[in-house]
């Protein structure tokens, strides 16, 4: 192997004439020719190709990779989203509010209030024990600063005449 170097060398110098002859064969048979012909026009394929394939992956590359995932993943994410998002957490806690003390009674954090075990509300000064529940469950209808009344264990003004709207509930 000392005499060859390099044996892809030898191949190529032997392999070369013999594809020389193919390859005027091949040019000068009429079928050949055609053959050689219709895969020489690329065009044929392109087209095909084109409106098949790439237009379909493209396709999918733009609405769904882009529309879908990376654009709604931003404005999911990003200033828009967040910002809907609080809103609609905001509307959703200010609908469980409805304005009335008795919404913020049942939600209050205190406990005892809810099982009713806060102390009787006082009224003209002294506790009124004719309910014992009175004094976690008395409210007002809507809250006017003008009309004293204070929950769990505070003074009711019997004599303000908006007292009438302090409500006991069963």
């Amino acid at each position: 192997m000392r005499f060859l170097p390099n044996p892809s060398a030898f191949v190529a110098y032997n392999v070369n004439p013999v594809a020389d002859q193919f390859q005027r064969a091949f040019q000068t048979s009429t079928f050949c020719n055609r053959l050689y012909s219709f895969f020489n026009k690329r065009w044929f394929f392109d087209q095909v190709l084109n409106d098949f394939l790439v237009r379909s992956f493209l396709r999918f590359g733009y609405e769904v990779s882009f529309e879908a995932l990376d654009k709604g993943a931003i404005e999911i994410l990003g200033p828009y989203g967040i910002s809907y998002t609080f809103r609609r957490l905001a509307e959703r806690i200010s609908q469980l509010q409805s304005g009335f003390v008795v919404r913020r009674v049942r939600y209050d954090p205190w406990p005892p209030a809810w099982w009713g075990a806060a102390p009787p509300l006082w009224v003209n000064g002294k506790p009124d024990s004719t309910n014992p529940r009175k004094g976690c469950t008395a409210v007002v209808r809507a809250l006017r600063p003008e009309l004293f009344v204070v929950l769990a264990g505070m003074q009711v003004n019997e004599s303000h005449p908006l007292a009438s709207e302090v409500l006991t509930l069963p």
